[in-house]
């Protein structure tokens, strides 16, 4: 057991029949902000793969994967591009940090 107030963490109480349960609030905090270098590092260890293997598979030279994942350079949209192929991880996600899709976009209806 811990004590929500040594963590510094924000706690709402629920009564529950008697009992009175107090939990930490889920919802405060701090979201972390990932800028682009962190999100290109984090696709690419997502699929398992070493920067020469990224520079391999994407046809992106080495020193420009690592120039982007320690933020000394943003790679154009084409390199982004060839970026989130090879990692399976979406261009929107890679750019904005976001990724915007509909359950339809998950589950396309059949064409025939």
């Amino acid at each position: 057991m811990f004590d929500i107030a040594i963590l510094n963490i924000p706690a709402t109480t629920s009564n529950v029949g008697r009992m009175s349960i107090t939990m930490p609030n889920v919802n405060a905090g701090r979201i972390p902000e990932w800028s682009v270098a962190d999100r290109l590092r984090k696709a690419r260890e997502s699929a398992g793969l070493e920067q020469v293997e990224l520079a391999d598979a994407a046809g992106i030279s080495r020193g420009t994967i690592s120039a982007a994942e320690n933020g000394y350079r943003v790679p154009n949209r084409a390199t982004l591009q060839m970026w989130a192929l090879a990692t399976g991880v979406p261009l929107g996600w890679i750019e904005q940090g976001e990724v915007w899709c509909t359950p339809r976009d998950l589950n396309p209806e059949p064409t025939d």
